[in-house]
């Protein structure tokens, strides 16, 4: 039994130095293959460095690269200096009012006639041939009157003219000699200032200058402070001669420029040489546009009232009223509005009840005569010495 027992625990013995044998061999075999492994990958890997090596340096120089190549900027086209000959019909914003509306009618409307003003009340008969010409254009393109009124005085404006067809037609048809501002780059503008002036009325050229706001959008050619003197004055000309027959220039817009004194003087030189007069639209409180007038010897007046900047027909009576009170202090003033149907059929309206009231409506041109009037009536009032 005991023999047994000891032959059983030397077998298991056995299989046990059997087994620890065969697991060292294994860890030995292991160890080799993973040497092995190790030794391949730092072989590759030196080769491949030896190889890169090898290339950079066969030829004695480095391999070339590819060369930069600089895109061309391709110059933008310049703008011709001098301003088309027709302009184009733009959407037209008014500076400190609404927008214009641009509704047109046919491009031909019918003449409207001059209305009999001598039969309206309170309106001066039509002035006889004068004795002495006159020789200035806002002089021989003035309406002329008989005699100035003896009483308050009102000068009408109306600007924007010519961008709504209806609109200049109806305007063109007030009861009253009115003064219609053509807006430069409106369509037909010739024949338009002529059943203007058949119906007895002054005209201005309505000139674009540029505002402070970029909002808004003065039109094509505009007159801007930034432009070359070339340019502006190319501008003021293209303007000038876009039809014949008015007395002067009004600003359209142009609470910047007319901040300007290098571009206003540049207008003024303009106007003076084609003997015209100016109207400062008075866009802005620090306009320099009458001074500047004044400075080159070019008759002036300024705007007193701006009729329509609420287009609401209790606005347009409560600003009416306002410029009856001025031309009751003062003897005279200026009204400026558009030809919007509310502005029109308030116009419609009050200029037979003002003539009632004993007001006389007149041309620009009369203005500059009653301010000369005014002016030298209070010289002759000052004290001697």
């Amino acid at each position: 039994m005991r023999r047994q027992q000891r032959q059983h625990n030397s077998g298991r013995r056995a299989r046990a130095r059997r087994g620890k044998a065969r697991l060292r061999a294994w860890r030995k075999a292991a160890r080799r293959s993973l040497n092995g492994f190790t030794l391949a990958a730092v072989t590759f890997v030196v080769g491949m460095a030896l190889g890169s090596l090898a290339s950079l340096w066969s030829d004695g120089e480095p391999a070339p690269q590819a060369e930069l190549v600089t895109l061309e900027r391709t110059a933008p086209v310049a703008q011709p200096a001098s301003p088309p000959l027709a302009a184009p019909r733009v959407a037209v914003e008014v500076e400190t009012l609404p927008p214009l509306p641009t509704a047109e009618a046919p491009p031909a409307p019918e003449i409207v006639h001059a209305p009999d003003f001598a039969d309206l009340p309170g309106q001066p008969d039509a002035a006889p041939p004068e004795a002495e010409p006159r020789t200035a254009a806002w002089q021989t393109n003035a309406v002329q009157l008989a005699a100035l009124p003896d009483g308050p005085a009102i000068a009408l404006v109306i600007d924007d003219v010519g961008l709504s067809r209806p609109g200049a037609k109806r305007a063109i048809a007030l009861p009253a000699p009115v003064t219609l501002a053509l807006m430069t780059y409106a369509e037909g503008l010739p024949s338009l200032a002529e059943q203007a002036r058949a119906a007895g009325h002054e005209l201005l050229v309505h000139m674009p200058m540029q505002p402070i706001d970029e909002e808004y959008n003065p039109g094509p050619n505009v007159l801007k402070a930034d432009l070359p003197e070339e340019e502006l004055l190319a501008r003021i000309a293209w303007g000038l001669d876009r039809f014949a027959g008015y007395v002067g220039v009004n600003n359209h817009m142009g609470s910047r420029f007319t901040t300007d004194p290098d571009g206003m003087a540049l207008v003024m030189t303009a106007l003076k040489e084609r003997g015209l007069m100016f109207l400062d639209s008075r866009t802005v409180g620090n306009s320099l546009g009458e001074a500047a007038a004044r400075g080159a010897g070019v008759p002036t007046v300024s705007r007193d009232i701006f009729l329509d900047h609420e287009q609401t027909p209790e606005f347009v009576g409560a600003q009416l009223r306002r410029l009856e009170d001025i031309a009751l202090r003062r003897g005279f003033a200026i009204g400026i509005g558009h030809p919007h149907a509310v502005t029109l059929e308030a116009l419609e309206r009050w200029i037979p009840a003002a003539k009632a009231r004993g007001i006389g409506l007149v041309p620009i041109t009369a203005i500059l005569d009653l301010q000369e009037k005014r002016n030298l009536a209070a010289k002759v009032a000052e004290p001697a010495g």
